[in-house]
């Protein structure tokens, strides 16, 4: 009897295309070590329904199929699934054997034990480049297959609204990186600035007036103002957005997410759907305008040829960081001190529980 060698991919409580990039990353890594990569996503995260969402239990099979199409979770034995429903990986770790057969991990994927043989894709400031770019676009075209009914509605909304046509794409991540008051993670502080993008909208429409721009955006208030502005111009698909819910609040292990996310499962589920729409739309853009966004950066991945502005980078914040007014020197040394805080606080639980 062969024995088939897993690479189970958990999920962390963060967005949904950081949980996408973590795929990715793993992919290369699961082969290169000949186990399966295989995708549980569970209750850990927002997007997670008790009802299951289109017919699927795990969160990556709400929007995708499985990774390898012969090893859907379901193949997987009771016994591993009790313990992943049971047990989550600690995230800053690069991850467990369960058995000699079976790897268990939800690492985003850059962790210094992978030792290059997984996709480091960054996240802080720093776009992917070309070459990551070209080898995850290889490893999405590969690996990385919507599921039929999202495929399908997509087919239909380009061929309706952006067939024959020259789109710039937009993402606005506005909701909770809008609020420097909660916003606590310094490669966000400031990546929403309104102004910007229309001053960048307005450069695109001037040097080709027939540009029409699809706009995906987590905020309703956001959209409208888009709307106001370049009415003649505008097309969105998205239904879901923030509207009068609080602009941040917290998932379900207690990690910060956008308001509207944390307030309904069903609607999470939704949204997600929506967003891996908005995602593909964007990818068949002839340019791209964004902020800092695991989504928009998953364009990126999946685009290596796109050309693309990004209006949130490290000169950009220095920019308010140096600033006296905006008294975010002193805002940042808060939240060193309290990263460090927390980052040794979880080392020493987890030391804890491998000592006892």
């Amino acid at each position: 009897m062969i024995k088939v060698k897993r690479h189970i991919i958990r999920e962390r409580d963060v967005g949904l295309f950081s949980l996408i990039q973590q795929v990715i990353s793993h992919i290369p890594l699961a082969l290169y070590n000949e186990r399966y990569p295989i995708v549980y996503f569970g209750k850990n995260c927002c997007y997670w329904t008790s009802n299951g969402y289109e017919g699927k239990t795990n969160v990556w099979e709400y929007y995708f199929e499985p990774i390898i199409n012969y090893a859907p979770i379901n193949n997987l034995p009771l016994t591993i699934i009790s313990h992943l429903n049971a047990n989550l990986p600690f995230h800053l770790n690069s991850g467990y054997f369960l058995n000699s057969e079976t790897f268990i991990t939800n690492h985003f994927g850059d962790h210094k034990d992978f030792k290059n043989r997984s996709l480091n894709i960054p996240y802080k400031w720093k776009d992917p480049n070309k070459q990551v770019r070209i080898i995850a676009n290889e490893i999405i075209t590969k690996f990385i297959n919507p599921r039929p009914y999202i495929r399908n509605k997509v087919d239909i909304f380009y061929s309706k609204f952006m067939q024959n046509h020259n789109f710039i794409g937009v993402h606005i991540r506005a909701t909770d990186v809008s609020d420097l008051k909660t916003e606590y993670n310094i490669y966000r502080r400031y990546s929403y600035l309104p102004n910007q993008f229309v001053r960048e909208i307005k450069k695109a429409i001037k040097l080709s007036p027939s540009v029409k721009i699809f706009i995906a955006t987590d905020s309703h208030q956001t959209l409208n103002a888009m709307v106001n502005l370049f009415s003649d111009n505008i097309i969105y698909y998205s239904s879901i957005f923030q509207s009068s819910e609080p602009l941040s609040g917290k998932s379900v292990l207690g990690w910060k997410m956008p308001g509207y996310l944390t307030i309904s499962k069903e609607k999470a589920a939704k949204n997600g759907e929506e967003a891996i729409i908005d995602y593909l739309l964007l990818s068949k853009c002839d340019y791209l305008i964004h902020n800092g966004s695991s989504l928009a950066r998953t364009v990126l991945l999946n685009r290596p040829d796109i050309g693309h502005t990004n209006l949130h980078t490290l000169k950009n914040y220095l920019i308010h960081l140096l600033d006296p007014r905006n008294l975010e020197f002193y805002f940042l040394l808060r939240i060193l001190i309290k990263k460090f805080i927390w980052r040794s606080t979880q080392l020493l639980k987890e030391l804890f529980i491998r000592i006892f």
